[in-house]
């Protein structure tokens, strides 16, 4: 997985389905014409999740240099990572805090509040990134964008 534009990221997986016991003279795989009603019909029956199905494309190929005559249909599917529930867990308490962590560098230093605020925050920041550490995804090739501060 591509992970460098998260939250905001699109995803294609390709899968092969190809019968290693049977030859084409056994086991028919049918063609599949429409892209678009594939699409569309696995649009409909998709649940409630984190992916949203973006299209599916679909073909035939036939590998010439086996000994019995095998077809294998390749599916392409990409899907896109909604968002929001990041935006709302991630960046927008993040955000908060950035916005409390500025305001209190115009407090009065003499205030014995400042120190207090400045403790409540980086316990709060903690709390947070150890809660996002079990939402978030761990496997990636490189650190996401949402993660560099440079």
């Amino acid at each position: 997985m591509d992970m460098y534009t998260f939250p905001f990221d699109t995803q294609t997986c390709t899968l092969t389905l190809k019968s290693s016991g049977y030859s084409d003279k056994e086991l028919i795989f049918a063609d599949v014409n429409n892209q678009q009603s594939l699409t569309t019909e696995s649009q409909q029956n998709q649940t409630m999740g984190e992916w949203e199905l973006l299209n599916i494309n679909a073909s035939t190929t036939q590998p010439s240099n086996l000994v019995f005559s095998q077809h294998c249909i390749t599916y392409q599917i990409t899907i896109r990572r909604k968002p929001m529930l990041y935006i709302i867990n991630l960046i927008f308490p993040v955000f908060c805090f950035l916005v409390l962590d500025v305001a209190s560098f115009f407090m009065n230093a003499s205030e014995s509040e400042k120190l207090g605020l400045k403790v409540t925050l980086l316990l709060s920041i903690s709390v947070l990134l150890l809660i996002l550490n079990d939402k978030l995804p761990s496997t990636a090739s490189q650190m996401p964008l949402i993660g560099k501060s440079t």
